[in-house]
């Protein structure tokens, strides 16, 4: 329960990183603060780790994984860290990652039994469907 709790913040998050990426590359566009120089160091460390920690590594250097995280923070100092961050990808579908969450929410309320069952019909749901 805790590593699929776990994947799903991690998609979750990657999401979320999207969108301000999204965000962030609009403004570049109108001519505001450039990212690629943002990179920093410490916070990529951090990504490297958890990426390990899950177990998703083979899918970074498969490049069937990319994710990029950018710190607004301080607006006027952005951070980033990315992992096949200038590699093209379909972004997750926000609905199923949704469901994942429910699930997981109703889990941990008691509602809703984590056992091999679910966790393959979830599994499923994110891979076909």
């Amino acid at each position: 329960m805790q590593r699929l709790l776990r994947i799903v913040c991690a998609a979750l998050f990657a999401c979320a990183c999207a969108g301000v990426q999204a965000q962030a590359t609009k403004a570049h566009n109108d001519d505001a603060s450039d990212l690629s120089t943002a990179a920093d160091a410490q916070l990529q460390a951090q990504m490297d780790r958890i990426v390990r920690e899950l177990d998703l590594e083979p899918a970074v250097v498969t490049g069937r994984l990319a994710v990029a995280l950018v710190d607004l923070t301080w607006p006027s100092k952005p951070r980033l860290a990315m992992l096949n961050g200038n590699r093209m990808m379909y972004a997750a579908s926000l609905p199923k990652i949704a469901i994942l969450l429910g699930a997981l929410v109703e889990a941990e309320r008691g509602r809703l039994p984590i056992n091999d069952e679910t966790v393959a019909a979830m599994t499923n749901m994110i891979r076909f469907s």
